[in-house]
């Protein structure tokens, strides 16, 4: 009866810790990729600058989005998000204009079996997680 509350346990905290440090990677990618969309880098710059900024996760599970909207001084509000283009040599976000950056990532757990049902994961014993980074375009 001990012995399986103590590989629970065991299981679980192990499980946790690198659910945990995912999940701080994944914000860090965010971070990263709004810090280079705010000082103008291309969508395309960015998603190749992903695998280093994203050395401790597989980046090939990494799904990224870049979206601007801009301010209407007419009407006095933001503009729906639209995905950020490209202008010549930078991102299309003008200086003001709001960037998010979405980083979605599937984790895959090491003893789904075990802590899948504990965490929600999916049937192939993925949790998904997810960051989103809004800045301002310098």
């Amino acid at each position: 009866m001990i012995l399986p509350t103590l590989v629970l346990l065991l299981f679980g905290s192990l499980e946790m810790g690198m659910l945990i440090r995912s999940c701080i990677a994944v914000n860090h990618v965010a971070n990263e990729a709004a810090r280079m969309a705010a000082v103008g880098a291309l969508p395309s710059q960015i998603t190749a600058r992903l695998p280093v900024i994203a050395r401790n996760i597989s980046y090939g599970l990494i799904t990224a989005r870049y979206e601007v909207r801009r301010w209407d001084v007419t009407a006095r509000t933001w503009s729906d998000w639209q995905t950020l283009g490209t202008r010549r040599a930078i991102n299309d976000a003008s200086t003001g204009d709001e960037i998010r950056v979405v980083i979605d990532y599937p984790h895959l757990l090491v003893v789904g079996g075990l802590t899948g049902s504990l965490l929600h994961a999916d049937e192939d014993h993925r949790v998904p997680l997810s960051s989103t980074v809004i800045t301002v375009r310098e």
